[in-house]
């Protein structure tokens, strides 16, 4: 059984219009999530601010249950109960065959919601996807992808826990399995890197973005305490310092492949002495390379 569409429709006030089949081909793996949009449903009421109107059934329960959500909202439908959201954030200069398994390993993890911000639409992208029209590369740009996910993640569910996921990431399916914690950084210290000779291991000590869980508030407080400093100095550290740390090591190692574009400044602390061609959990490193 599946989330059922019993009606949907898409307007404002007395105007709309019955978009049921399309929320219909929408459901996907018996759930909705996307980005309610004219360009999705069309625009039947122009220069309004619509709403989306559903009324559906979860499986196995017969009870009619409504949710609107306002146009740019997403929608997430059954509501998971998770308290851990994961927010992935890209310019989309990693290249497109690293960024489809990096996303195809997040369709594998558990215990987590997971929100996209990526400055172009991702084909077959299976995650709810954020619209991003400003394309600068800079560490402002970063920043305010970020806050954008944050201030949505906070509004559509019961989150405690963010999760900062990037392009050139492979995340464990257990990476998101967490005990709470009551500082306001998690990081997690278990990762390695991958290039074109195998797995690389550290040989430095970096606390990187892509390996830091925040509580929520926190990090919604972090994150816009920068907006000054990005505003008139620019560049901007985004990790969390001066903030009260816990660290946890996952079960197995998240992978960041060094190819050679990247996102974030912690590419170079992967040495190429003791190089593995084959990891007992992530397999044979050419699988994930070529």
């Amino acid at each position: 059984m599946t989330l059922r569409i019993l009606e949907a429709t898409y307007g404002s006030g007395d105007c709309g219009a019955d978009v049921t089949a399309q929320l219909e081909a929408l459901v996907r793996n018996g759930r909705l999530n996307f980005t309610v949009s004219n360009s999705m449903f069309g625009d039947p009421c122009p220069n309004q601010v619509k709403t989306l109107h559903i009324t559906y059934q979860l499986p196995g329960d017969y009870s009619e249950y409504t949710h609107e959500v306002p146009e740019h909202r997403v929608v997430w439908l059954p509501n998971t109960g998770s308290k851990n959201v994961g927010i992935f954030y890209t310019n989309l200069s990693v290249p497109s065959k690293y960024l489809t398994r990096v996303l195809r390993q997040l369709e594998k993890a558990r215990n987590v919601d997971i929100i996209t911000c990526p400055w172009h639409p991702i084909h077959d992208n299976p995650f709810p996807e954020l619209d991003w029209f400003y394309h600068v590369p800079h560490h402002l740009t970063i920043l305010l992808q970020i806050l954008k996910l944050l201030h949505t993640a906070q509004d559509i569910g019961s989150y405690e826990y963010v999760f900062f996921l990037e392009h050139d990431v492979l995340y464990p399916e257990e990476y998101f399995d967490i005990e709470p914690f009551d500082e306001d950084v998690l990081s997690n210290i278990n990762y390695i890197g991958l290039n074109e000779k195998g797995f690389q291991p550290k040989h430095w000590d970096h606390q990187p973005l892509h390996q830091l869980t925040m509580r929520l508030p926190a990090a919604i407080d972090h994150f816009t305490s920068l907006l000054p400093i990005a505003l008139t100095v620019g560049n901007v550290v985004l990790e969390p310092n001066g903030r009260t740390w816990a660290t946890r090591r996952s079960p197995q190692p998240a992978v960041h492949i060094n190819h050679g574009n990247h996102f974030t400044s912690h590419f170079s602390i992967y040495s190429d002495d003791e190089i593995e061609e084959h990891h007992p959990y992530w397999g044979a490193s050419a699988s994930w390379w070529k």
